[in-house]
């Protein structure tokens, strides 16, 4: 399972600086599952002895298991170019992680090249890069909802440094989800053991207050709860409870508890819905129309067609469980299925890594009912890394979804964990032939080389800190030229928040972002406005739709104030574009509109809460990344 409910962290421990000694000890954290700690002993071992290719593919593998595909890539790669023939594998993981990081033309070359060895070996290798390679044909035909849909951290009251994932809303009003920020004491004194715990929030979507772990009838002492669901009428819900066997696996089987004045003390599902062999785990509750309840979940028993597959159970009146029924090979693959939840209108919505997708795992959708083929929801709910958990509030328009791509909050790396994020379905306004206006997003991303929405990115504070105007007299121009001259400023203050051995990669983090994400908008920023301006001049009407964000450092009535500055800010930069091109078009007949819809925090990425230094809440990639104002489509008459 890619999410794990517990996990054995030990103490880093201080050894004579020999590759065996090294590799001793990564051996070890290999084996528990510590792959963070595995892959810096397997790094320094290389360093010290880099004519061992073993060191690097093995720190690679370590990588990659905790997500961390960049720097498995790296591991590698190098392992590819020094010895591919004695690690064959090392071809087959540098393509995923390409594939993971959304780079999908060197993906399919490198599948490509490890196609004629994986005939070889095992039929999970050529299953795998069949897929891939399939995929990578696909992407252009999986749908891009990019402009209408906004996807965003959940912020730091639902999220932590550790993993959480699972969200689910009750009445729009709680969410509960689950969380493995929690620890107890081991056997070994000198290790802890890391539990999930069903977590609960009150608020409103897109607006969740300060969670807390729910009471001892769902969450025990020496186990790891997870993936609550609850039944449409709320009478009862089911979730999962985790223990480790003899062989360090582990196993997690279902729980019900009845809800009377709060729920009530939980007691293990009878009958062949657990197993003692094998896990039963991410239950969905519907209700037929026979007033029968179904239970929908994924176990990796045996009678499915891969890893984990999806399951169901009829629930009876008597409160019996039928016998578990596989969803069939429409639904399930050779690989892994997860994370089930059907939708009011019976949509069955679910993640999975056995179909053509991005990379990891993606979400899709089937019809409960025919459980047809089903297709992949596309961007932005999925990304290269691994996105599961999609559920939808009430009101349809928002929802929940869990991921660990670039944005999560993390301790050991930016994408070894996984958060909630929240949703977000924008108004689609259909403007057919109606006064001839229409949508020019297709034609000018064509002409022009990208595609909305386009982020413009500011300085922490800026255009005028510290101002309660909403109204600002600097140009974008200005602004963005000063912000890219503090790049090296960025680069000291936050790598300097790290360990000496992380600091390279931190500084890399940022400079990727300046380089970019700042620069490129700003350079997509000038193509817009002469294509726009050879539109103008030809006698169109054009409208552009903008929307801003700031960063959670003020409170939200200082936000939406900054975001109405930057907005300005960007009107300026058009009025004085080209020597001021188009600032007649925005006088007299306004043939140049610009709408705003500023947010203000409320809309905001949350930075992490890895502490309340500056490094974190002003000079990261994450902090950075949520102060932008948003040129989301333009309209053309």
């Amino acid at each position: 399972m890619v999410i794990v409910i517990a996990a054995l962290l030990p103490a880093v421990v201080t050894i004579a600086q020999s590759p065996v000694a090294y590799v001793k000890e990564a051996q070890k954290s290999f084996a528990i599952g510590d792959y963070y700690n595995a892959a810096w002993y397997y790094t320094q071992a290389g360093n010290l002895d880099a004519a061992k290719v073993e060191y690097m593919y093995n720190a690679g593998l370590a990588y990659y298991n905790y997500n961390d595909y960049k720097n498995a890539g790296l591991m590698f790669e190098q392992a590819k170019a020094d010895s591919s023939e004695a690690y064959p594998l090392a071809t087959y993981y540098a393509a995923m992680c390409k594939m993971h990081m959304g780079l999908y033309e060197t993906a399919k070359k490198y599948f490509a090249e490890f196609e004629p060895k994986a005939k070889y070996m095992e039929g999970y290798y050529q299953q795998k890069t069949k897929l891939a390679l399939q995929s990578c044909e696909q992407l252009t035909n999986f749908p891009d909802n990019s402009r209408y849909v906004e996807v965003r951290n959940a912020g730091k009251n639902i999220n932590s440094m550790y993993s959480d994932f699972g969200a689910v809303t009750i009445n729009d009003t709680a969410m509960h989800y689950t969380s493995m920020r929690y620890s107890i004491d081991s056997e070994n004194k000198n290790e802890k053991m890391y539990i999930s715990k069903v977590m609960m929030s009150k608020g409103k979507p897109g607006s969740w207050k300060q969670s807390s772990a729910m009471d001892v009838n769902i969450n025990a002492e020496d186990l790891g709860s997870s993936n609550m669901a609850i039944s449409p009428d709320k009478s009862f819900a089911v979730f999962c409870k985790c223990r480790y066997d003899s062989t360090g696996s582990q196993i997690c089987n279902l729980y019900q508890t009845q809800f009377k004045k709060g729920y009530q003390e939980a007691s293990k599902i009878r009958g062949n819905v657990n197993s003692y062999q094998y896990t039963s785990t991410q239950p969905c509750i519907v209700q037929d129309g026979n007033g029968d309840y179904i239970l929908y979940f994924a176990s990796n028993r045996p009678g499915g067609y891969g890893k984990n597959d999806l399951w169901k159970s009829t629930i009876s009146k008597e409160f019996k469980f039928s016998e578990p029924v596989n969803l069939g090979n429409a639904i399930n693959t050779f690989e892994d299925e997860q994370s089930p939840w059907v939708s009011p209108q019976g949509e069955l919505f679910f993640s999975s890594m056995g179909h053509p997708g991005f990379g990891g795992f993606d979400i899709y959708k089937s019809d409960v009912q025919t459980l047809a083929v089903p297709v992949n929801v596309g961007v932005p709910y999925n990304s290269g890394y691994h996105d599961l958990f999609y559920t939808q509030d009430n009101n349809d328009s928002t929802g929940m979804l869990t991921s660990n791509r670039p944005g999560s909050f993390s301790l050991k790396g930016e994408t070894c964990c996984y958060d909630i994020y929240y949703y977000k379905k924008q108004k689609q306004e259909i403007i057919a032939d109606k006064k001839n206006v229409k949508k020019a997003g297709n034609e000018i991303e064509k002409a022009v080389g990208f595609v909305f929405p386009l982020k413009l990115y500011f300085d922490n504070d800026y255009p005028d800190p510290h101002s309660l105007k909403i109204v600002s007299k600097r140009n974008y121009e200005e602004l963005y030229k000063q912000y890219v001259g503090k790049q090296g400023e960025y680069v000291k203050n936050y790598s300097a928040a790290y360990p000496p051995i992380e600091q390279a990669e931190a500084a890399e983090r940022i400079n990727n972002f300046f380089d970019n994400d700042i620069k490129v908008s700003y350079e997509k920023l000038d193509k817009l406005c002469e294509y726009l301006e050879k539109k103008l001049e030809n006698g169109k009407t054009l409208t552009i739709m903008v929307r801003g964000a700031a960063s959670s450092l003020a409170d939200e009535g200082y936000n939406y104030k900054l975001s109405q500055r930057r907005i300005s800010s960007i009107k300026n930069y058009l009025m004085a574009y080209n020597n001021g091109a188009l600032k007649q078009f925005f006088e007299g007949e306004q043939a140049l509109k610009l709408e705003d819809d500023p947010r203000g925090e409320t809309n905001a990425l949350e930075t992490p809460e890895k502490n309340d230094s500056k490094a974190f809440t002003i000079y990261s990639p994450q902090a950075a990344g949520s102060r932008y104002i948003e040129i989301t489509e333009v309209t053309v008459e």
